[in-house]
């Protein structure tokens, strides 16, 4: 399998968009976690540098200012992952900017509602961060809960998103 990365710097961390046909099938912060993932799902992968991704590019950018809150590629995103996991990436794809839902209402939405610990563990493994906004996912107390990258990236997420966080609830 081929695929072809591209560096973006953001607010957040120095980011590595991933490519597979033309198709994101990551956004992350920590590579080697994604190629892992990767290389457990598809096998053997070759790594290209990759020009252009300018579409992804400029989305990330007017996100990061505020003024982009729906990704257009989201629904050619390449998903990579058990069915499981890519049912609950895809309901929380659905999830809008600024908005917050829990792990129980992701695991009610695709039919399993007693499954909100797998729906985090899937979360977890999220490859395609702020496109598939897993950072939207929180507990059913309030609670920011975890999140792959860090908890402090994910309320840095948050309140770029204009969602109000204290002592580490959302404050509704």
């Amino acid at each position: 399998m081929k695929i072809y990365k591209k560096g973006y710097d953001s607010p957040i961390g120095s980011l590595t968009i991933f490519f597979y046909r033309k198709r994101v099938c990551g956004l992350v912060l920590e590579e080697s976690s994604f190629l892992n993932q990767i290389k457990k799902l598809q096998g053997e992968i070759e790594i290209y540098q990759k020009r252009g991704g300018e579409e992804v590019v400029g989305e990330l950018d007017k996100y990061f200012k505020k003024t982009k809150t729906v990704f257009r590629n989201t629904e050619t995103c390449f998903l990579t992952g058990s069915k499981f996991e890519r049912m609950v990436w895809e309901t929380t794809r659905k999830i809008e900017y600024g908005e917050v839902k829990t792990y129980k209402w992701v695991a009610e939405r695709i039919g399993k509602p007693k499954a909100y610990r797998a729906v985090g563990n899937a979360l977890d493994k999220n490859p395609i961060l702020i496109i598939i906004p897993c950072h939207r996912v929180i507990k059913s107390n309030g609670e920011v809960g975890g999140f792959g990258s860090g908890i402090e990236i994910k309320k840095e997420l948050l309140k770029l998103e204009g969602v109000r966080i204290k002592e580490g609830r959302v404050l509704f």
